[in-house]
C-alpha cells in the first residue's frame, strides 16, 4: 500500500470485512475471497477522484506498480487494465469498473 500511495493518494473501500466470503466467479465451487483471508484491499479512488473517472494513465501506473511488486499475488481492474493479458495475477471484468483489487502473499 505505501509503494501505491507513492504513485497517488489512494482511497480504500474494503480490507477483510465489507466483502463476500466466496468470490462471484460462477464457479460451482468458488474459492475463499482473499478478503477474507486478511491479503486482499479495493481501492476506490486514486488522487481523489473515483477509479471508474479517473484517468486511465494514473490507473496504469497503478496497476503496473502493483504488479512489480513481488508480494502482491493478485491484481483485479476495471477491463482494459490486465496486468498479463488473463494469466495468472491479473483480471478484468465489470465488477472491478469501479475499483481495483490488490491481494498479497502469505508472508508467515
Amino acid at each position: 500500500m505505501l509503494r501505491l500511495a507513492d504513485v497517488t493518494p489512494l482511497r480504500t473501500t474494503v480490507l477483510k470485512t465489507g466483502h463476500p466470503e466466496r468470490v462471484v466467479d460462477g464457479r460451482t465451487s468458488p474459492p475463499v475471497s482473499a478478503h477474507w483471508r486478511g491479503q486482499a484491499v479495493d481501492i476506490h479512488s486514486l488522487g481523489g477522484v473515483p477509479i471508474a473517472d479517473a484517468a486511465a494513465s494514473v490507473i496504469r501506473s497503478v496497476v503496473e506498480t502493483a504488479g512489480a511488486d513481488k508480494d502482491v499475488s493478485q491484481v483485479g481492474a476495471p477491463p482494459g487494465f490486465d496486468l498479463d493479458a488473463g494469466g495468472r495475477r491479473g483480471f478484468t471484468n465489470l465488477v472491478h469498473a469501479d475499483h481495483l483489487h490488490i491481494a498479497v502473499r502469505r508472508t508467515t
